[in-house]
């Protein structure tokens, strides 16, 4: 297994103005065949413009370690690109060029009064499968517990790579939540097996206590002996129903029943705001044109069924 990590020199630390450097491939000076290629395709030129402009946005607020990170990870993006596509196979460049984007725009969704950073790890088997994990680091605001997070959540993602080597992974995320007691991101998880249609695509909440150093367990959050499942089911299934009716597409539940063994699995809460938001991927309540599915159910009509002692402090 060929592992395209590659550290970046000196002078890809180099900050301007406290901001990471946005300026891709210069095509006044572009040299080598990469360079050459993108510069003579205005679309493949524009996704690397936006490529950098995407990174230097990320370090925006992040400290002066936490840009030289990003901007090593940007080097290491583009090498795997390159590794990955032939100079002259311009779809094979603009998927690479475009995926990357999406992870960005996950990692930016940062929480209120916090900045998460991407560890990004590029992985290219000889036969051209790859694997891209990233995995979050709290750059700022400055906890004890970082270090114990960030582990727990880098071993969650390595996890979740998928068991067969001729497919395609991709496993990022978003941020939902840091406070002094919690700190909860959504893994987003595209496998793509070789010859199918489409890729397939699901999520993956992980909640991390500081206090209790790991991943949040049902009890944190709801009272032992209440019937706090069949609840949050029949909630799901109301929630869904009008989903299906306003969308146009055929649940593929009959009772909540159906639903409790899932919804009462952590790795699919979202800890949200105004509610426990309740995550379903594709094609598991409807057809696949039916996408990912979340119901919220709001904390005013959890009370009865919350424990009295919460792990962390409620929304």
């Amino acid at each position: 297994m060929r592992i395209a990590f590659l550290l970046a020199g000196a002078g890809l630390a180099a900050l301007l103005s406290g901001q990471a450097r946005a300026t891709g491939i210069d095509c006044a000076t572009a040299e080598g065949l990469y360079g050459k290629a993108i510069c003579a395709d205005p679309s493949l030129h524009q996704l690397d413009q936006d490529l950098a402009v995407a990174y230097a946005k990320l370090a925006t607020g992040a400290s002066a370690g936490g840009q030289a990170l990003i901007q090593r990870d940007e080097h290491d993006r583009r090498a795997y690109i390159e590794e990955l596509c032939a100079p002259n196979d311009k779809a094979c460049l603009a998927a690479a060029y475009r995926q990357a984007g999406s992870s960005l725009a996950r990692f930016a969704a940062q929480p209120t009064g916090a900045v998460l950073l991407p560890i990004e790890q590029f992985t290219l088997r000889p036969d051209k499968t790859s694997v891209l994990i990233a995995s979050p680091r709290i750059d700022s605001p400055a906890e004890t517990w970082a270090r114990g997070f960030e582990t727990a959540a880098r071993e969650v993602a390595d996890g979740l790579q998928a068991d067969d080597p001729e497919t395609d992974t991709v496993i990022d995320y978003r941020p939902t939540s840091l406070a002094p007691d919690l700190a909860a991101v959504a893994f987003s998880v595209w496998t793509f097996p070789r010859g199918a249609a489409h890729g397939l695509g699901h999520q993956v909440a992980f909640t991390y206590l500081p206090t209790q150093r790991r991943g949040m367990r049902a009890t944190d959050l709801f009272q032992s002996g209440t019937t706090w499942s069949g609840f949050l089911a029949e909630q799901a299934l109301a929630g869904l129903e009008d989903q299906a009716k306003a969308g146009g597409w055929d649940l593929m539940v009959s009772g909540p029943g159906e639903l409790e063994k899932a919804i009462a699995d952590p790795a699919n809460w979202l800890i949200r705001p105004d509610g426990l938001g309740l995550y379903f991927a594709p094609e598991t309540v409807g057809p696949y044109v039916a996408g990912e599915r979340e119901v919220l159910v709001p904390w005013a009509d959890l009370r009865p069924y919350l424990s009295a002692t919460t792990a962390f402090k409620l929304p």
